[in-house]
């Protein structure tokens, strides 16, 4: 398109009504509407007013994953998050629901309803791919007799690469339990040593493992020791699971970006008010 001297972006309605006076100057010329790459097909066509581009404000709310309310009455134009149910969960008479805002192809400003009570949360993120969704669990975490309220968020993930969060809250006031971050918990507790053609020695509470690798004696001596870390690294995958009403977090030691051998896991107990590592052991996979 042309360059003009001066050109902002409007938006009109899609059922022709046109933010201006009705004496506007309309341009004849065909424009196309692109966004992302991908070409956007509108009941009203875009149009030049005035040399300002004019495109229709229900196509251009839902590119940004927006709602779009017209009220002929109020003629009040009302513009709102698109929320989608995520997921929901129920346990007994126990029922939550789970509410993302779709934004550019990911989940954004969490909404979760447990019973009567609703919370948002503007800041969690969870990426879109349907595989990966949140996940949603009602498990008695603290043996208290009674269940907390387990909610999983993927934010990343990848070849060799995962990143989940957990949070945990009470299931009857809804209040968050703290939860100890894992990696400060595993930086004081684990010293991984360094990887060598035989495999790898890590210490953990002062204790320290062998770990062997598996990786063939001519594949380690290749003419590419820079795919070799120098030591066993963890935190490239991040999951979290709950065995036998204890939450895990589960990390994959990896000797290169390609090649990993056995995880540690993170133990969880309620100790103090919150959850907080209780142990942490090397398992083979």
């Amino acid at each position: 398109m042309r360059k003009t001297k001066r050109k902002t972006i409007a938006w009109i309605l899609v059922a022709g009504i046109f933010i201006g006076t009705a004496t506007s100057a309309v341009a004849e010329r065909h424009i196309r509407l692109f966004a992302n790459g991908s070409e956007v097909q509108t009941d009203s066509p875009p149009l030049i007013v005035n040399e300002r581009v004019m495109i229709p404000i229900r196509a251009a709310a839902e590119i940004l994953g927006k709602n779009v309310q017209w009220n002929a009455q109020t003629s009040k134009v009302t513009i709102e998050d698109q929320e989608v149910l995520l997921t929901q969960y129920s346990k007994g008479n126990q029922k939550v629901k789970m509410w993302g805002n779709k934004v550019n192809g990911d989940y954004w400003g969490m909404k979760i309803t447990i019973g009567d009570i609703t919370r948002n949360f503007p800041f969690w993120h969870n990426v879109g791919n349907p595989s990966y969704a949140p996940r949603i669990l009602l498990e008695d975490l603290n043996q208290d007799g009674k269940d907390e309220l387990l909610v999983i968020l993927t934010t990343g993930y990848g070849t060799g690469l995962k990143d989940e969060e957990a949070y945990i809250f009470d299931s009857e006031s809804f209040n968050e339990i703290p939860l100890e971050d894992w990696q400060t918990y595993a930086l004081k507790h684990v010293v991984p040593g360094r990887v060598t053609e035989e495999g790898a020695r890590i210490r953990i509470d002062n204790v320290e493992t062998s770990i062997p690798h598996h990786i063939p004696a001519e594949e380690f001596k290749g003419d590419q020791p820079q795919w070799w870390y120098d030591s066993p690294a963890y935190g490239q995958v991040i999951r979290y699971e709950v065995r036998q009403n204890a939450l895990y977090a589960v990390l994959p030691l990896w000797y290169s970006p390609a090649h990993s051998a056995g995880q540690l896991e993170i133990r969880f107990s309620y100790q103090d008010r919150f959850f907080q590592g209780k142990s942490i052991e090397y398992k083979e996979e």
